[in-house]
């Protein structure tokens, strides 16, 4: 059940990002999505889109049975100052802070 539940969340993630943006599996049930060229305000509406849209639809289990899922959502932006730009770790690490802000917030939330 857990790896129909993995597919339907990615393919829930992939039809709200666009083609220029990463999406990855970032080990067990956590993905990570990299938006290109987008500031905070836009990531967080696209994350709000995808939490919504994995809160309203339940998943079709194998055995024909539904379950209902939903997603906690932490969202960074990089960093920049005087045209340095942090490293990809410290990038993580912040969104890492933010999903679990999210999760002790009551999860099925978004947390920048």
């Amino acid at each position: 059940a857990g790896d129909d539940v993995l597919k339907h969340i990615s393919r829930i993630i992939e039809y709200n990002v666009r083609i220029t943006d990463l999406v990855a599996r970032f080990g067990g049930e956590e993905f990570v999505v990299i938006l290109s060229d987008a500031n905070l305000d836009e990531a967080l509406k696209v994350a709000e889109r995808i939490r919504g849209a994995v809160d309203s639809c339940d998943v079709e289990l194998s055995n024909n049975s539904f379950v209902h899922n939903t997603i906690s959502i932490g969202v960074a932006t990089m960093a920049y100052s005087s045209g340095q730009t942090e490293s990809l770790k410290d990038f993580l690490d912040r969104a890492d802070k933010c999903l679990y802000g999210a999760k002790e917030g009551g999860r099925n939330m978004v947390c920048s």
